[in-house]
């Protein structure tokens, strides 16, 4: 492994995460990607939100990865990468969020979907913020 950094493996799965939806949205007729989350858009404004709290910066930090057009229906979405691996017999529930893992997008962007690309069949899943039972 190139790094014992839980930060740095995480954000490496994350980015291949992002690479292999970028590869398939891109393969789709019909379909145009754009890059909409902080740290790919402008990292300035993340490094001046520091750590700051209020609605808005927490917002702002919290932007869903891509805009995804759907350019038949004029149609966009709202969508966040996430990437879950487990070696684990009891897979389904490995990859589970806690709700302080996703209490962001059901508060702010409830109508953003989250794909989760999985390392095992069916490699991902689709879920709709809006539908996510937010019950603590």
């Amino acid at each position: 492994m190139i790094t014992d950094n839980p930060f740095i493996k995480n954000k490496m799965k994350g980015n291949r995460a992002e690479d292999i939806f970028r590869f398939m949205i891109d393969s789709t007729e019909g379909l145009k990607l754009f890059e909409y989350g902080l740290e790919k858009y402008n990292n300035e404004i993340k490094k001046l939100l520091g750590d700051s709290h209020t609605i808005t910066n927490v917002k702002i930090r919290q932007m869903p990865d891509f805009i995804v057009f759907k350019q038949k229906e004029r149609q966009a979405y709202l969508i966040e990468i996430k990437s879950r691996s487990s070696d684990k017999q009891d897979f389904w529930n490995s990859y589970k969020f806690t709700y302080s893992q996703i209490r962001h997008y059901i508060e702010c962007w409830n109508e953003a979907y989250i794909i989760i690309l999985l390392n095992k069949k069916p490699y991902f899943s689709v879920i709709k913020v809006s539908d996510i039972n937010h019950e603590k």
